[in-house]
């Protein structure tokens, strides 16, 4: 409590021209490279990094980083940190809807300029744009997208300037200015050339074809579609082709060539039904039925319009099969079935209904979200306010000195009473502050020990499975000698179990005795090798238990176990400095095919240890400040075989208590 109360006493006293952030040489301008970086200044870095992470899937964790990283920018006068993060708060705000708010913290963003590198700057622009013109202010936003497309040229990025003209284009189809559309997508193309990208080319086509469409052109279309298509053919893409052939689809459609419409719509189909796309392959059934019903064929209409049903019910998708249904009432309809009509037209009113419901639960949740968030807004606003109200205080004491004595203590007098309310306003944001991050903690320690008590009945209920396996099997010796390694086995992990962390020469020994088990039960199915360093079996350092075993354990049970011929797993341990780094590699099926096979046997989406271990690393990472990593991947790339773990966990010293 203290340190933060001396923290607000020096923002308020001194100017803040204390500190200037950087980042690397490489990426940042050179008022910025040079400069020293203070601890403050990098755990604003790590704050952000952590929100710019959250920013999908955690928008109210990223809100708490974002508060916390412009807190301490402010108080250090960190500029550049205080750029990043009304940046990242102008895209939380986009994310949430809130388009408003969105493009008044790009423009803070951009008050710092001088600070931002080129990339950051053409970055900042581009999504300032887009808020822009979901704010209908089209005119600024094309102003924003144009000086992004001069950084992007600066930094030669041709990436990125390419997605830049693509909404430019986008926004004058929007605007009626076809002729200016039709420019930007030529120029992308001559973009897409420059670095031979095919299937960029065909894209670009097939984005023009749309814009000659809407100046009734359809000849123009039909030709510009075409050329796509040759390029898919050339280059074997038949995603890429499927497209080009719908939009040729619409194009004859528009014009009344049914005859030819019906031609590539079959064609489409047939890419479909051959990739096993079951989302496109309802929209082609659709489209067939649509060109029959288009020339009074309903008998040939209902069988793809009720293929179209089934496909859009088998992937959940609602809105497709909405479409279906009211489609396929219209061709029993014309067949004069009417009791088939109404029966399918009140199947599609029940759809549409459901759909809406959907709408309406999705709304409501974004409500929720942005309720929840509100409070950490307001609470960034009141440290701005405090900011500005500091800036003033300090402007009335620069011209103290230049007046008289009279009006010196008047000055005093007004400065110090803001003085004292922005104490007080900052003192209560530290309290409310200070009091949010302790729940926060305890909550996350909580919540760590829940799973942690969540892997032993998991890992016990699976290791009983093998025990049954043997006593099935009739063969009591192994059974017995399973038991025996298994109850040692339970003594241990139950012991590591109530701590938070144990000695790593602990954890290697549960490892160990688990891999013997779990090979006594499928020796037939795979053999192994452990290797540890030997400073690990004696070092005094610790580990957070139970990360590394579920690993091990997904390789056996969802990789070696399917695989038809005997496997192989290594396990390697090595310490490098204070760190330890876990490779697990098995030469198994792969994750692609073992999710196959889950779906197949309609097993469990994925192993409950695993969802506990990145849960449990992620609330590590937190409250310990640690920097722990997982990374998995395929061995074979090209046949998706075979997968390799990479764990990196810093080991502890001093913290195996209870």
């Amino acid at each position: 409590m203290q340190k933060g109360f001396n923290s607000i006493l020096i923002l308020l006293l001194i100017p803040t021209i204390l500190m200037v952030p950087v980042i690397t040489e490489a990426q940042q301008p050179a008022s910025r490279s040079k400069v020293q970086r203070s601890p403050e200044m990098e755990r604003t870095e790590i704050l952000l990094d952590s929100a710019e992470y959250k920013l999908y899937y955690d928008i109210q964790g990223a809100f708490d980083n974002i508060g916390d990283a412009l807190e301490n920018s402010i108080s250090t006068g960190d500029k550049y940190g205080e750029a990043r993060s009304y940046h990242l708060l102008a895209r939380t705000n986009y994310n949430l809807g809130q388009y408003d708010l969105a493009t008044g913290y790009f423009h803070k963003a951009l008050m710092h300029e001088s600070l931002l590198s080129s990339g950051e700057l053409m970055q900042i622009h581009h999504e300032y744009a887009l808020a822009l013109e979901k704010e209908n202010k089209t005119n600024e936003a094309l102003t924003e997208l144009h000086v992004a497309i001069s950084y992007a040229r600066e930094t030669g990025n041709i990436q990125q300037e390419i997605a830049i003209r693509y909404d430019l284009a986008r926004i004058h189809v929007n605007r009626k200015e076809t002729d200016k559309a039709l420019q930007e997508y030529d120029s992308i193309m001559k973009l897409e050339e420059q670095r031979n990208n095919q299937r960029g080319i065909a894209t670009a086509s097939n984005y023009k074809g749309e814009v000659y469409m809407l100046q009734n052109k359809p000849e123009q279309a039909i030709s510009t579609y075409q050329q796509a298509e040759r390029i898919a053919d050339a280059t074997d893409d038949k995603s890429l082709k499927s497209v080009s052939l719908r939009k040729q689809g619409q194009a004859y459609r528009q014009s009344r060539q049914y005859n030819e419409e019906l031609e590539v719509r079959q064609k489409t189909l047939e890419i479909s039904n051959e990739l096993g796309k079951a989302e496109e392959a309802a929209e082609d059934n659709l489209a067939v039925g649509e060109v029959y019903l288009e020339t009074r064929q309903p008998a040939q209409a209902v069988p793809y319009i009720q293929r179209s049903v089934d496909l859009a019910e088998s992937t959940g998708n609602v809105e497709k099969k909405g479409n279906a249904l009211k489609k396929l009432s219209e061709a029993y309809g014309q067949q004069g079935e009417y009791d088939k009509a109404l029966t399918s037209y009140q199947e599609y009113a029940v759809t549409i209904d459901s759909m809406y419901a959907r709408r309406e639960r999705k709304l409501q949740e974004n409500l929720e979200l942005i309720a929840s968030v509100s409070r950490r807004v307001q609470q960034i606003d009141l440290l701005e306010k405090d900011y500005e109200i500091t800036k003033r205080t300090l402007a009335l004491l620069e011209k103290e000195q230049l007046v008289s004595v009279r009006e010196l203590r008047i000055q005093k007098w007004i400065s110090y009473s803001l003085i004292i309310i922005a104490l007080g306003l900052g003192l209560s944001t530290l309290l409310v502050y200070r009091s949010s991050l302790q729940k926060r903690r305890a909550n996350l320690l909580l919540a760590l020990r829940s799973l942690r008590s969540q892997m032993n009945p998991h890992f016990i209920f699976n290791s009983l499975n093998s025990v049954n396996s043997f006593i099935a099997a009739n063969d009591e010796r192994k059974a017995n000698k399973y038991l025996a390694d298994f109850s040692k086995l339970m003594r241990q992990v139950l012991d590591n179990s109530r701590q938070d962390f144990v000695p790593v020469s602990s954890e290697l020994e549960v490892l160990e005795l688990y891999l013997k088990l779990e090979h006594s039960r499928f020796s037939e199915k795979f053999d192994y090798s452990f290797k540890a360093d030997k400073s690990l079996r004696n070092s005094d350092l610790a580990i957070p238990p139970m990360l590394i075993q579920p690993y091990i354990e997904d390789a056996i049970w969802h990789g070696l176990r399917y695989k038809e011929e005997k496997g192989k797993l290594d396990v390697e341990l090595k310490l490098k400095g204070t760190t330890l780094e876990a490779i697990i590699q098995d030469n198994g099926i792969g994750r692609q095919r073992s999710l196959e096979l889950k779906t197949i046997h309609q097993k469990a989406n994925s192993s409950t240890g695993l969802k506990n271990t990145r849960s449990r690393l992620e609330i590590i990472n937190e409250v310990y400040h640690m920097d722990c990593r997982v990374a998995i991947e395929d061995v074979d790339k090209k046949s998706s075989s075979g997968t390799i773990v990479k764990l990196s966990i810093p080991l502890q010293t001093g913290k195996t208590t209870d």
